[in-house]
């Protein structure tokens, strides 16, 4: 049996139509991948600061330099723990991001096939909300980053007056 030429049409618009979807699953997959190792990365590289700093700093407490130095090296902790609140409150903006984004394709699945578009529940500012929390999500990354900078600025500063 030979296909009609709309037949044709539309497996070849139903064909585009799934690969278009396919890469977008795949770059929106990547996005997430990227953007969990950014957020896991600021908090393990300022996490890891701060401990590094207290143990510098328990290590320090006993020694001739006494315990005002020992303080001088906790006090320098808190761009540090800036940035674990940071890269903490992106986890949370990131979950509400994923939250808003499923509600409103439930919303959107709803209101599927409905002709009447008076019935249509919109979910426009679900979506605003949405993006409103990943910009959230992007600047509590930098953010961390740039508290682990600062400290990381800070802790040097305060190393070479100590040397000098």
């Amino acid at each position: 049996m030979a296909e009609t030429d709309r037949e044709i049409a539309t497996r070849r618009q139903e064909f585009q139509w799934q690969m278009h979807l396919d890469l977008y699953r795949h770059n929106d997959g990547i996005t997430v991948t990227l953007g969990t190792e950014a957020l896991k990365t600021a908090v393990l590289i300022n996490a890891g600061a701060s401990v590094a700093l207290l143990a510098f700093a328990a290590q320090l407490w006993g020694s001739d330099l006494g315990r005002g130095t020992a303080r001088q090296v906790l006090n320098g902790m808190t761009p540090f723990v800036v940035g674990v609140i940071a890269a903490g409150l992106a986890f949370l903006a990131a979950y509400v991001y994923s939250y808003l984004l499923t509600w409103r394709r439930w919303r959107d699945w709803q209101n599927f096939g409905e002709t009447d578009k008076s019935k249509h529940k919109s979910p426009k500012p679900l979506f605003y909300w949405a993006v409103f929390m990943a910009g959230v999500v992007v600047l509590s990354v930098i953010a961390s980053y740039a508290a682990f900078a600062l400290g990381i600025w800070r802790e040097m500063a305060f190393i070479s007056a100590q040397a000098s």
